[in-house]
Parts: C-alpha cells; structure tokens; sequence
C-alpha cells in the first residue's frame, strides 16, 4: 500500500488543510512540535483504512477523533496497490452515524466497489490489503510509543497468528475450514445412509410369508366372486317376478281410479237433477203469485207521481240553501282573517318574548364579564419579564454544558496520558524525555491535582447546570400560566365588545311587546262574543226560515223508501213471471234426461266392481314376493361385502411385496451411497489434518524463518555494530514433554540467550526495529500483502546520538525496498537527515497546518 493523496476535515486537531501529496517524494521526515498534529496525519491513515487510530483500536471513542466545535470528522484517502489506484472516504458524526466508501479507479473516473453495509465494506478492504489493523501497525507502522508491540505486547500464539496473516495463510484456515465442513458433511450423509439401510433391511423382511399370504387370498377372492354372481342370477328371476306382479297392481289401481271417476260422474248426475226439481217448484210457486205483482205495479206509478213533485220542491230549497251558505261562506272568510292576524300577533309575541328573555340572558352576562375584566390586571409585562429570565436561564445551561463537554474532554486526555504513564518504560509519555523514578512521581502528582481539579469543576459545572435547567422550567410554567391568563383576559375583551353590539339594538323591544300584547287580546275578543259580520248573520238566518217552509226532506225520504221497496220487492217480479211461463216446460224436460242417466251410471259402477275384485285377488301373493326380492338384495349385499373385502387384501398383499421388492432396491442403492460417503469422509479429514495446525501453514511458517531471522540479524548487526543477534523459536517443550507451538523471539547479547521481554529502551527498540524491518522485507518479497511503506513515529527518543546513526542507515537502507517511507520526529537534528520534510505547525484560528518541503 502506497499513499498517494491524504484529506482531512475536522479530524483531530485538523480543520480544513491542505491535502497532502506524497507523489513527490521516497523519504520525508514529518517533523513538528509536541502536540502539533504528526501523529494525528498517521491516526488518520489507518482510520481511514481499518476504521480505527491510538484510543479508539476497538470502535470506542470515535466521537474523540472529531475535531472540537465541529460535527463531523472526513479523511480521504488515495492509495497504490498492486498497479491499481484505489480510494478510501471514511465520514463520522456526532450522533453516532457513520459512513465508508471504497472505490477503485477506473480511466478518469471512480468506480464504487463497497459492500451493503459498512461492516461489509471494511471487510472488503482488509481483504483487498490483506491485514487488519493489528496486522499493520505490527509489521509496518512504528506508532508512536508502541515500537515493541509485535513484540512485547503481543502473546507468543499472538504473535505467530499475526505473522501467519502476514504470510497470508489464512488461506489455508479457509481450506481447513472447508475441508472440516465438507467431512462434516459427508460424516453426516453416512450416518444418513447407514439409518436408511437399516429401515430398509427392516422393510425387506417377511417378504416370503406375504407372497404365501396373497396366493390364498387370491383363491379366496375368485370364490367369493364365483359365489356373488350366482347371488345376482338369482336376484335377477325374483326381480323379474316381482316386477310382472307389480304391472298387475298398477293396473288394478287404474282400475280403482276409473271407478271412483264413475262414481262421482254419477254423483254429479244426481245434484243435477235434483237442481232441476228444485226449479220445478221455484217456477211453480212464482206463477202462483201474478195477481199481487199486478196491484203493486199500480200503487208504484201513483208513487212516483208524488216523488216528482217533491224533487221540485228540493231544487228550490237547493237554491236557497246555496245563497244562505255563500252568506255563511263570507262569515267564515271574516273569522279567518281575524284568527289569522291573531295567530301571526301571537307567534310575534312568542318570538318577542324570546327575544326578551335572550335580551335579559345577555344583559346579566356583560354585567359578568365587566365585573372579571374590573377585577383582572394585564399580564404583558409580567409575561415579557418572564421570557426574558427563560431566555437568560437557557443562555446559563447552554455555556455549562460546553464547559462540562471541555472538561470531560480534559479529562479523558488526563486519563489517556495516565495510562501513557502507567504503561511508559524508559520515557516519559508526556514529553518523550527520559523517565526516572522522581519524574514519574511529579508527573503523575500533577496528573492527579489537575484530575482533581478538572473534577470539582466539572461537579460546579453539573449543579450549576442542574439549577439553571430548573430553573428554565419554572419559569416556563409560569410563562405557560400567565399566557394562559392573557389569552382569557383578550377573550373576556372580545366578549365585552360583541355582548355590547348585542344588547344595544334591543332598547325599543319592551314596547313592541306591549303593543303586540293589547292587539292580541283584542282579536281574541272579538272571536269569543261573535261580535263581527252582523249583517251577513242576519240574512243568512232569514234564508234558513224560508228552506224549512218550501221543502221537507223528512217527507221526500219517506216517499222513496216505500218506492224502494216496493221496487225492491216486486220490481224483478213481472219480468221472471213471462220468463217463468217458458220455462217450466224445458226443465220438465231436462229433469227426465238425467233421472234416466243416473239408472244408466249406477247399472255400469256395479258391473266394474265385481271385475276389480277379481283383480285384487290375482295380487294377494305380491307381499311375499317382495320379501323374497329384499332376501335375495341381501345375500347379494352380503357377497358383495365379502368379495370387496377380499379384493381389498389382494391389493393391500400385492402392495405390501411391491414395497418389500422396492425396498431392497433402495438398500442397495443406500449401502453404495453410505460406502461412498465414508470414502469421502476420510479423504477429507486428511486434507483438515493437512491444511491445519502441524500441516502446510507450520511447514510454510518453519520455511519463512531461517529469511526473517537472516533479514532480522543483517539490520540488527548494523543497528548494534553486530553485537546482538535474533533466534525466533516456534516450538516449546510442556511439562509433558509435549511440543507446543509458539513464536518465541530470543536475543544473542554479550554471550546469553535472552528472551526479548527481558530488554528495554534502545536496545529493545533496535530489536523491535530489526524484526518489524525484516518482517516487512520479507512480504515484499512474497506474493501476499505487500507493505510497500513504512511509518517511524518518535522512534529515536530512546537512543544516544550512535544509534541515531545507525537507525538513520538502517532506514536508509530501507528505501531499496520500500516505495515510501515516513519518519516523525521533533528532533530538530534529525530533520536534515533525510530528504523532503512534511512540516506540521499549529495555528490558533485554523487548527493543524501542513507544508511540505521537497528534497
């Protein structure tokens, strides 16, 4: 990985500066004060990378790396690998949310190759560096105060994990993995297998009896159907029987039917002649009675005589009566017009009495209003003093809250330099000078009276804040009430006004109800006494007197009463008297006819009679035939039953071979399966053993040594002008006597073999430095990851001015086979021995400031 182009935005100490372009240099040292922003550009590189920087290796305190006042932290960051030009932009803010792009170049443009998801996305970009976080800063990147962490702060099995990474073996743990999965599998198939064969031997039992068990019952299904069709021959006859039997009846039951048709033809023949008999004496008894019709004829024309004088009468009285009831019309037409005004005055004296008492409702209510707004004061002033001590009081937690924000930021950093102090070993963490035993007590005494002090003010900074957020509220609430109170006191103002405009139109409202009163009670006197259209009454009762004296109507009804029942009594009679006359003589004639049918129908009944008995007698063993019939069903049935069920077990026999048969074939076939899949099985777990721990990876681990140590010592010998040696051991003796695997890093100095842990300071960093320079050495020359820079941070506090030197060779010697190679430092006698410088400053206004200088 070579770094082409780095952006940052409000990220550490950094706001918005320049980009930094590394195209133009091989070395260059990053020089700057202490705390000027150096290793911050290096925390940006593998943030953008791996998502993670010093304090925040984990995912934790990301929100740490966004630069102070702002909301959101940016790095961008171009890199070469492999030919190809890749890209990396890494967002994060305030709230939690984050954001990484990965694109690939493609002609003048970017191409997007990131996954769905940021976990998937990091994941893609470890895979396309082939390390991790861990993995880089262990091999390639010195960071600052953790030069020896390959090598002190990593455990031996640690340690080998992170070089087998190194080596790219993880791809023989994938191998591995997939080997163990598919053995797995093929373990799992022949179980599988193996359980099927056993079902299937199960099934395949037996399979002789049920071949002896079908041949006897096929035997007894041909019986049983031999046995049914006999039954259904026999059944066949009795039905034939039964059915010539059953012609007969419905033949006797016609014969039933035309009989009783017989006899009710001759019953209808009956009631006809006995309506002509009764004719006969009806005829008889009119003709007896002609001289009577005769006399009443008469005294009806002497009646009517009458009746035509009276209808006279009636059409004169019928005038009068329509004079005297126009009269009686006009009186009537006089009484509605006064009932009328009377109505219309009485529903206008409702609707003014409801006006009244809508006029009194109104009146108390602005009486009530007046009196609330007498007693009520304007809230404005006290609502405008109470937003302003809101306002004031927010102002308060709002500069509380950024205080306490800076003094937990304090804190944090007091912490972080604590641990610094705690995990320091031969310099002081603060400003990289030698660390003795006084030092670290004034350091971490000062350290505890500044935590101590951070801590009082920030618990100030708590209840001040608590106070003033308390105090917010309250006078919100009150705020709340007293816009309330203003809100109603405006509304009790606005009522005031449109009650007013109300009320004052009514004023002349009493006197229109007066006035509507008296002209009501008028009216109703003058309805109650009749007192109007006297004329009119007077000529209508005259009129009445002379209708009583020209027509009496009691009399004119009298008269057409008798005329009416002597109508009604006599009227039809002269005509049915000429009609009578002719008629006897055709019913005399008719009475005749049906006597003779009647004999005629009677003679015939009896004869049909005594032929139907015959009939019924021929029928009487039909009963019995029909029980037969059902006997002969049911022996059918029953055979029926007994054949199907015999069928039933030929079917359920030839099934149950037919499954016996195919389960065998399916055994064999199972066991060939589970033979295949053992096979399988071992041939996979051989490749597990080859692919794992003790197989290719140790065997390509073992291979990569003898080079690292060879790289190692060749830098080591120049750092220590060949005084100290490096041994890597990969294996270790147990108390069992068992060989364990390790990576050991064991040192040759003034004639011992010591472990690495037991060095420090300079030595321990020229050692680190030989290994992690072989290490990166040696994946230059591997086809794996290819850690084509190499990043120094403060790596020279710890050496005398000759191994200064000797580091400063080595890293030049380390540029025929690095692209790039940065090295920090605030030492201002090593700026000038090497080529460009990256010059780091800090601005007040603008944060960290970047220039480079060329070579």
């Amino acid at each position: 990985m070579i770094p082409v182009r780095l952006t940052v935005r409000d990220f550490l100490s950094y706001a918005d500066p320049e980009p930094i372009d590394f195209t133009g240099f091989d070395v260059a040292c990053l020089s700057g004060d202490n705390g000027a922003g150096k290793s911050a550009l290096l925390d940006a590189l593998t943030w953008a990378l791996f998502g993670a920087a010093r304090g925040c290796e984990g995912g934790q305190n990301q929100d740490r790396l966004i630069r102070d006042g702002a909301d959101e932290a940016l790095v961008d960051l171009e890199f070469l690998l492999n030919d190809c030009r890749y890209r990396v932009v890494r967002r994060r803010g305030r709230t939690g949310k984050g954001e990484v792009r990965f694109l690939v170049s493609d002609g003048d443009d970017w191409r997007n190759i990131a996954g769905e998801t940021l976990r998937e996305t990091e994941t893609r970009i470890a895979s396309t560096l082939r390390m991790d976080y861990r993995t880089f800063t262990a091999s390639a990147f010195f960071v600052q105060n953790r030069a020896e962490d390959f090598l002190a702060r990593m455990r031996a099995e640690e340690r080998k994990e992170v070089f087998a990474r190194l080596l790219d073996l993880g791809a023989y743990e994938r191998l591995e993995e997939a080997a163990r999965s598919r053995a797995r599998d093929a373990d799992v198939r022949r179980a599988e297998h193996a359980r099927r064969v056993t079902e299937l031997a199960a099934a395949t039992e037996g399979a002789g009896i049920v071949q002896e068990q079908l041949t006897a019952a096929e035997v007894r299904a041909h019986e049983a159907s031999t046995s049914y069709e006999s039954a259904a021959k026999d059944l066949d006859a009795k039905r034939a029987v039964v059915g010539e039997l059953e012609k007969g009846e419905a033949r006797l039951e016609a014969e039933r039917a035309s009989l009783a048709e017989l006899e009710a033809s001759t019953e209808q023949i009956r009631r006809a002649a006995e309506e002509r008999r009764t004719e006969m004496h009806d005829l008889d008894a009119l003709l007896a009675r002609a001289d009577e019709v005769r006399a009443a004829q008469a005294e009806g024309e002497r009646l009517a005589a009458e009746e035509h004088d009276a209808r006279q009468r009636q059409a004169r009285a019928s005038e009068l009566q329509t004079q005297r009831a126009a009269l009686v019309e006009r009186i009537d037409g006089e009484r509605k017009v006064i009932e009328s005004r009377l109505g219309e005055r009485r529903k206008q004296l409702e609707v003014g009495m409801q006006k009244m008492t809508e006029l009194e409702r109104r009146e108390k209510d602005l009486n009530r209003v007046e009196k609330a707004l007498a007693g009520s004061e304007d809230p404005r002033p006290a609502i405008a003093q109470t937003r302003s001590a809101a306002d004031e009081q927010r102002v308060i937690a709002a500069r509380l809250g950024e205080e306490l924000r800076t003094l937990e930021a304090m804190l944090a950093d007091i912490k972080e330099r604590s641990a610094l102090l705690r995990r320091g070993e031969g310099e002081c963490p603060i400003c990289g000078s030698a660390l003795d035993a006084e030092h670290r007590r004034q350091v971490e005494a000062t350290l505890r009276a500044q935590t101590s002090e951070l801590n009082g003010r920030k618990q100030a900074a708590r209840a001040g804040l608590a106070t003033a957020r308390k105090e917010a509220a309250r006078c919100g609430e009150e705020l709340r009430r007293l816009e309330g109170g203003l809100a109603e006191r405006e509304k009790l103002l606005a009522d005031r006004e449109a009650m007013r405009a109300r009320v004052e139109p009514a004023s002349g409202l009493r006197d229109e109800v007066a006035s509507l009163e008296t002209s009501a009670a008028a009216d109703a006197q003058l309805l109650k006494n009749d007192a109007f259209a006297a004329d009119l009454r007077e000529r209508a009762e005259s009129l009445g007197i002379q209708i009583e004296s020209v027509y009496d109507p009691a009399a004119h009804e009298a008269l057409r009463a008798r005329m009416a029942g002597l109508t009604e009594e006599f009227g039809a009679l002269g005509g049915r008297l000429e009609e009578a006359s002719a008629r006897r003589s055709t019913v005399q004639r008719e009475l005749e006819e049906l006597t003779e049918r009647v004999i005629a129908s009677e003679k015939a009944f009896g004869q049909r009679s005594r032929a139907l008995g015959e009939l019924a007698g021929g029928l009487a063993v039909l009963p019995a035939a029909r029980e037969e019939l059902l006997d002969a069903q049911r022996v059918l049935d029953d055979r029926r039953h007994v054949a199907s069920s015999v069928g039933a077990e030929v079917a359920r026999l030839t099934e149950r071979l037919e499954a016996a048969r195919r389960a065998a074939a399916e055994r064999d076939l199972a066991q060939q399966s589970e033979r295949e899949a053992a096979t399988e099985h071992r041939r996979y777990s051989r490749l597990v053993q080859a692919f794992g721990r003790g197989g290719i990876p140790d065997l390509i681990i073992d291979n990569a040594r003898p080079d690292l140590e060879a790289d190692a010592n060749t830098i080591l010998g120049r750092l220590t002008d060949y005084e100290m040696s490096v041994h890597f051991a990969m294996q270790r003796g147990t108390k069992s006597g068992k060989a364990k695997e390790t990576f050991d890093v064991l040192v040759h100095h003034d004639g011992g073999l010591r472990d690495f842990a037991m060095f420090s300071g300079g030595e321990a960093f020229r050692i680190a430095f030989a290994v992690r320079l072989a290490l990166s050495k040696l994946l230059v020359r591997r086809a794996g990851a290819r850690l084509e820079t190499l990043v120094i941070d403060e790596g020279f506090g710890t050496q005398d001015p000759e191994g200064r030197e000797r580091l400063i060779e080595a890293i030049n010697v380390a540029r025929e086979e690095f692209a790039k190679v940065l090295v920090i430092t605030h030492l201002d006698d090593l700026k000038e021995a090497f080529g460009a410088q990256i010059q780091v400053s800090k601005d007040p206004g603008r944060g960290s400031v970047v220039g480079v200088i060329p070579a």
